[in-house]
């Protein structure tokens, strides 16, 4: 099963190519479902870390951004380098663009204006857990509550990711509880997606997030369990390739 997915990584259009082959297709989706349970959880983890590294891939290697960078306090420079693109994207695809205009779509900006919950949405969709880190450690604007807050939260995560375990259930209610009360007027879009994608807990607040084929998969690898994202799958599969 992960050899699909190294062949996939390594050539995307193989699928399609196979697919007008109907027994690949039928044996494609017999080894989902006769997965048994280490290997469903390896084959999402397979699947996010392809989704994440391609979208990595695409950012523009610019050298430059109107993010500030102020707001963090002793950022190692070669980190702050790595980050121009996260910035640029951010720019280019969320604040210069109609995706704020709408009112689901709301971007909280701290007083030095970074959009530091677009910047933590956009390195988890890229893989960049390491990154995420150290930018919390680092971050000293005036949302620091709410981020050391968030930032408590995904150390556990990662913690249990790695331990190959999910959130309790009261564990996920008492987060969404809490990005809940501490936004009674607006919720940050992107804060709370990442919550409901790191709890389970609710569904994504505005599609403008997973506007593309690649976003939308990986959307719903993080957020389904296995037989869950199965029905997604077999409905990109029937889509884009029969």
């Amino acid at each position: 099963m992960l050899e699909f997915f190294e062949e996939f990584k390594q050539n995307p259009k193989f699928l399609k190519q196979k697919s007008n082959t109907p027994i690949y297709g039928q044996n494609l989706l017999n080894l989902f479902f006769s997965s048994q349970g280490n290997l469903r959880k390896e084959i999402l983890k397979k699947s996010c870390e392809i989704l994440e590294e391609e979208f990595l891939e695409t950012l523009p290697k610019l050298e430059k951004s109107n993010i500030s960078i102020r707001a963090f306090t002793n950022l190692d420079i070669n980190i702050a380098k790595i980050l121009i693109p996260i910035f640029n994207f951010i720019e280019k695809k969320y604040i210069e663009s109609d995706f704020k205009q709408k009112q689901e779509n709301f971007i909280e900006f701290d007083g030095l204006q970074t959009p530091i919950w677009a910047i933590l949405y956009v390195l988890f969709r890229a893989g960049m857990k390491d990154f995420m880190i150290k930018i919390i450690e680092t971050y000293n604007g005036d949302l620091k509550g709410k981020v050391k807050e968030f930032g408590a939260f995904f150390e556990k995560y990662l913690g249990l990711q790695e331990e190959n375990r999910e959130l309790e259930m009261s564990e996920r209610k008492i987060a969404m509880e809490f990005i809940q009360n501490n936004n009674k007027e607006k919720i940050d879009v992107f804060q709370y997606s990442l919550y409901i994608l790191i709890t389970k807990y609710c569904e994504i607040k505005s599609t403008d997030l997973i506007d593309n084929i690649a976003d939308y998969l990986w959307f719903n690898v993080k957020l389904r369990d296995f037989f869950e994202f199965i029905g997604v799958f077999i409905e990109f599969f029937i889509v884009f390739f029969y």
